[in-house]
């Protein structure tokens, strides 16, 4: 849907984030892939997308940033960038996020 221009990837981790489900209030799909490797999700989607999708097939916008050696935080850059300390203030604030969210709902 990013490479077709129907949403931003923005748009997509929104709608994760606040219309799908309250366990992706601290990531997105894009950002939870960006933190994981893209070659990793790359990998796993090589065996689960002819279960998942009749193409069979990784999705294109994946597989083209892999190739790239965009693989996410551990390259600098995935779906996002992550110049400088951008990495390290993005997984600061996913677990600032994390803890809360667990601390709103466990505490």
């Amino acid at each position: 849907m990013v490479k077709k221009g129907i949403i931003s990837k923005e748009g997509i981790d929104a709608v994760m984030k606040y219309g799908l489900g309250f366990r992706w209030a601290c990531l997105g799909p894009l950002e939870t892939a960006d933190f994981g490797g893209l070659d990793v999700f790359a990998h796993i989607s090589e065996y689960l997308m002819p279960d998942l999708e009749d193409s069979h097939e990784v999705p294109s916008l994946l597989a083209e940033k892999v190739k790239e050696g965009h693989l996410g935080v551990k390259t600098g850059e995935g779906f996002y960038r992550y110049d400088g300390d951008k990495a390290a203030r993005a997984t600061r604030e996913r677990d600032r996020k994390l803890k809360a969210l667990y601390d709103a709902l466990y505490k």
